[in-house]
């Protein structure tokens, strides 16, 4: 019996070590990097009471997981929010039902915005604890800076794509602004084109066998757990952490630095402020 308890439990030990080192990579989702050519608010409680601007993402299935998602978002310099929110909502618009809210977990100055050194170029990311959205549906990433106080902060979200829209283009509701409803940007009277806005996705995808192989771990743990008893062990969820860089301006980089590793790629687009629009800004 003692042979046959030791030998269930290396079959299963040794099948989770294999299901769990093969069942998932970090790959890119969805990057669509900052073109530098305009930007739409999105803020709460700084000089302007309240503005959203939201883009929109279609998930394909069930077996992907959300591991992060990055924004490029243009603050007042010095003078910079402190505190970031991303919402991500489900529906054929942004006034879909709230699916998660997360905190910014690591927020990077990059330096001046198109040479304006009042106005300065933060990547912001939110780690999403791998959650799994339901497949085949519609969603909307909606970051948003939180005021310091002051009451003369301010936050825009970047365009990205120069023009060429994935999906939907962006959408912008504000009472301040005068539109109360989620209204496409090319309507809103922020913009006066349709364009995406600026994220990375970074996702989580099963590896070819690894799913078999975690069906099968999962098999012999339970055979296991029938002779010997049950087996567990309690899980500490991991902790949110926070981080503020103090960074010199970089211009080599995208403002949503994707992660290293397997589906990571460097961009050699640089910023032109010869595009960004001329006229006023909200």
């Amino acid at each position: 019996m003692q042979f046959a308890r030791r030998k269930h439990a290396s079959v299963a030990a040794v099948l989770f070590a294999l299901a769990l080192t093969a069942q998932v990579r970090a790959d890119i989702f969805l990057n669509q990097p900052h073109d530098f050519v305009d930007r739409s608010p999105s803020e709460v409680g700084t000089s302007t009471p309240e503005a959203m601007t939201a883009d929109d993402f279609n998930w394909p299935g069930s077996k992907t997981g959300i591991r992060s998602i990055t924004v490029a978002l243009i603050v007042t310099f010095p003078n910079a929010p402190t505190e970031f929110r991303l919402e991500i909502r489900q529906g054929a618009t942004p006034d879909g039902p709230l699916f998660k809210t997360s905190a910014d977990s690591q927020v990077t100055d990059l330096g001046a915005w198109n040479g304006n050194p009042e106005l300065h170029l933060y990547s912001v990311r939110f780690d999403m604890a791998k959650i799994f959205l339901p497949p085949q549906q519609r969603y909307w990433v909606v970051p948003y800076a939180i005021g310091n106080g002051s009451g003369t902060d301010r936050a825009w979200w970047g365009t990205a794509g120069n023009g060429q829209v994935n999906g939907s283009e962006g959408y912008f509701r504000s009472d301040h602004f005068g539109v109360p409803q989620w209204t496409p940007i090319s309507q809103s009277g922020i913009l006066n084109f349709p364009t995406d806005f600026a994220m990375t996705i970074e996702a989580t995808i099963p590896a070819p066998g690894a799913l078999p192989l975690l069906a099968a771990g999962l098999v012999c743990a339970k055979r296991r757990r029938r002779v010997s008893g049950a087996l567990g062990a309690d899980s500490v969820p991991g902790s949110e952490f926070r981080v503020h860089q103090n960074q010199e301006p970089r211009t080599d980089t995208l403002p949503c630095p994707l992660p290293e590793g397997e589906g990571a790629k460097e961009s050699t687009l640089t910023p032109a402020s010869s595009r960004a629009s001329s006229r006023p800004v909200p």
